[in-house]
């Protein structure tokens, strides 16, 4: 019994030593990057639009383009009088091309003051195809001073705008980036991700995009 006490003593000296000498090594340091945004917010403000594939960023003129779909509808429209679905394009605007898809309908309309039978015009779709004279720039490029994003977000308000980044797996890694370089600026962005061979577009169906 003695011997085994005397063994069991020795035991734990032993390990109350190894427990001394973890405690007097400096812990290894861990260091976790993260953006301090606690909560997704949906996006109903200002958008910058901008489509990063290939590593490259280029501007989308979202607003132009749209601004020019909607003077365009009524041409559109006279065009194909007797067409259910109306397909045209336009553009070039800043380097983009827009496909969009018209729905016509025989149905009662009203204008406020009357009401009667007539035609209505909805939009089903629209999709964006960049062509070879998009502006593709590094993250390194489009930030720095006279880039074109740099020039984009110039006189912004951080509060009030949004960046959402239409972003192929080929570009994953530069997204995190600029996310990162944005986000010192005071912008949240919302990542939009396309699967290869998806072009960028939108729908009246479609959902907002997700900011963080």
């Amino acid at each position: 019994a003695s011997q085994e006490q005397s063994e069991m003593e020795r035991q734990l000296a032993e390990l109350l030593k190894q427990q001394g000498d973890a405690l007097n090594q400096a812990p290894s340091t861990v260091v976790l990057q993260h953006l301090p945004t606690p909560m997704a917010k949906t996006v109903f403000n200002k958008e910058v639009h901008l489509l990063l594939r290939h590593g490259k960023l280029s501007v989308i003129p979202w607003d132009r383009l749209v601004e020019s779909l909607k003077q365009q509808v009524q041409l559109a429209v006279r065009r194909n009088t007797r067409k259910e679905l109306i397909d045209d394009r336009l553009g070039p605007i800043g380097g983009f091309v827009m496909e969009y898809r018209l729905v016509a309908k025989r149905g009662v309309v009203t204008n406020g003051s009357s009401t009667g039978m007539g035609q209505m015009i909805t939009l089903d779709r629209f999709e964006l195809e960049p062509t070879g004279e998009v502006v593709a720039e590094s993250i390194e490029e489009t930030l720095a001073d006279g880039g074109r994003l740099s020039m984009e977000l110039a006189g912004r308000n951080p509060k009030e705008t949004v960046t959402t980044v239409w972003v192929y797996p080929d570009s994953f890694a530069q997204f995190r980036l600029l996310k990162d370089q944005l986000f010192t600026r005071g912008f949240l962005t919302a990542a939009r991700p396309l699967p290869e061979g998806i072009r960028v577009g939108a729908a009246p169906s479609g959902s907002h995009s997700t900011a963080q």
